[in-house]
């Protein structure tokens, strides 16, 4: 998907893409911060669009509106977000073998 012509158009985002997060938003970063998406969610009154992101590097993941990203260009595949490990836990939260 390319990306838009005018910045203030509506661009859907797809999972994995590498997107950076305004930092008028919500960070107080003075560099930019880039993150992969991970989930989306779509508002049914309104159409509006929010997005699962994990900042990078530390793959923190927080909810953003679409108006909040602008893509990059990029994508992460999937096996560098999961590797394919995965854990046996009973429903208490104990790990099981």
């Amino acid at each position: 998907m390319d990306s838009p012509s005018d910045p203030g158009e509506p661009y859907e985002f797809d999972f994995f893409d590498v997107v950076e997060i305004s930092t008028r938003t919500r960070t107080s970063a003075a560099e930019p911060i880039e993150g992969v998406v991970l989930g989306k969610s779509q508002n049914e009154a309104d159409g509006s669009r929010s997005y699962a992101v994990a900042l990078l590097p530390d793959g923190l993941a927080t909810m953003f509106e679409e108006s909040e990203l602008r893509p990059t260009g990029r994508r992460v595949a999937r096996a560098d977000i999961y590797p394919g490990e995965s854990i046996r836990a009973s429903v208490d939260g104990d790990l099981l073998g």
